[in-house]
């Protein structure tokens, strides 16, 4: 039971209550009323220690309370709820509620399921329980495979330039020419090299890097948090997309693989009429003329017909990645 006996409060020499009486039993709902500035608040408040009374007795089950502070009363079972959103703007709802419950004792600092009972709309602003040292490992593989998994796919398509480069290099003659090609991190054509780099460019240049971006963002919703992607489905892509992107590389360096096949025909009829001439020495510099003639009239197109297969293989396989 609840018990006030000449309580007396002020607010420096402003007195707001006067020798109040009054008792709350167990098990009743008991209402204070009165108007505005009366001292309904400075009475609570006092109650639960937020306001030190000036005198008088706050008996709680017959004991004596007044000196204690706010924590031990809440440690008794004395809470005040205010009026206002007393609350921290910058503590989540579930940090507010555990607050509520940090003077209980130890065993029983917790939110009960009653909360939620009654207010069941705060059950979406709880965040989930963090997992024990094995589940937290398997969630961070799960997002480790599904980051490989976005990357890989775009790497994949990437390729494409490289095997276009790669064939290009070949029928040009300048196969043998290697620089240090950023894609691959090492030795590459210099054809290739120089279609990758510019590639990378034109990937910002047209905003294809926001497909990325966007995979990412979706990906939460194809791949909940805590679920276990399907190793099975996201191998049988990955192949389906090795094998669209070493189509699309060819499908690029078609035109040089047609030139190339008419140059070696010319260089096999030439050195069956002429078997004393150095047929190679001579079409070799015509053969690296040709190909890079060919090279600028046809680099537009090539590129804007990886672009537009890159962006639709992004979009078909990070859609179908959730399976």
């Amino acid at each position: 039971m609840l018990e006030v006996k000449q309580l007396n409060v002020s607010y420096g020499a402003s007195q707001a209550l006067y020798d109040v009486d009054f008792h709350a039993d167990l098990g009743e709902i008991s209402c204070v009323l009165g108007r505005n500035g009366v001292g309904k608040t400075s009475l609570v408040r006092a109650i639960a220690g937020r306001h030190i009374a000036s005198s008088g007795q706050i008996l709680w089950n017959t004991a004596e309370i007044r000196e204690l502070d706010p924590a031990a009363r809440a440690q008794q079972g004395i809470a005040y709820v205010p009026q206002g959103r007393e609350i921290f703007a910058r503590l989540t709802v579930a940090e507010n509620l555990e607050i509520a419950f940090a003077a209980a004792p130890k065993g029983q600092r917790f939110i009960p399921d009653e909360i939620f009972a009654l207010f069941p709309v705060l059950i979406k602003f709880i965040p989930a329980e963090i997992p024990g040292t094995f589940g937290l490992t398997l969630l961070i593989m799960s997002e480790f495979i599904i980051g490989l998994f976005f990357g890989t796919i775009a790497r994949i398509f990437m390729s494409a330039i490289d095997t276009a480069g790669m064939v290009v290099s070949i029928q040009s003659g300048l196969g043998n020419a290697q620089v240090f090609n950023p894609q691959l991190a090492g030795q590459g054509s210099l054809i290739g090299a120089f279609l990758s780099v510019t590639a990378v460019v034109l990937l910002f240049a047209t905003n294809m890097h926001h497909l990325l971006i966007m995979g990412m963002f979706e990906s939460y919703e194809m791949f909940p948090v805590g679920g276990i992607p399907d190793s099975g489905s996201l191998a049988d892509l990955v192949a389906r997309a090795v094998e669209a992107s070493f189509t699309i590389g060819v499908k690029m360096a078609a035109p040089f693989l047609v030139i190339g096949i008419l140059l070696y025909a010319m260089m096999g009829v030439l050195s069956r009429l002429m078997p004393q001439l150095q047929v190679f020495m001579i079409v070799l510099p015509l053969q690296i003329l040709v190909a890079l003639a060919t090279l600028s009239m046809v680099l537009f197109a090539m590129y804007s017909y990886w672009l537009g297969e890159f962006q639709a293989g992004m979009v078909y396989f990070l859609s179908n990645g959730g399976g």
